[in-house]
């Protein structure tokens, strides 16, 4: 599985900007809100460039905490794959979910 998945998976399930209680209920996997994604870009850019994203280890930026990024993006990618996939790219997602390889 690729470092943006495998991190972007666990943020959406799991960070604390993704989940909620609300009446005794959990809800999770929340989408991004604005404030949460307008650090992601810088100067009209996104700050991590999505080829480094892709490609990159999102765990070793995470580690080096020298504001390289990773976390968020990789939350932002996987919510914008997973959560707002029209039918064409859902489809080839499940394939690709069922062999990654």
């Amino acid at each position: 599985m690729p470092s943006w998945y495998e991190e972007g998976i666990a943020c959406f399930f799991g960070h604390e900007r993704s989940m909620t209680v609300k009446d005794g209920r959990l809800a999770t996997g929340l989408k991004p809100t604005a404030a949460v994604l307008a650090p992601l870009i810088a100067g009209g850019r996104l700050r991590v460039p999505l080829e480094e994203l892709l490609h990159g280890d999102a765990a070793q930026s995470i580690a080096a905490d020298d504001g390289s990024g990773g976390k968020a993006e990789a939350t932002a990618l996987f919510d914008r794959v997973f959560a707002d996939a029209g039918a064409d790219l859902e489809s080839g997602f499940a394939a690709w979910l069922a062999d990654p390889q």
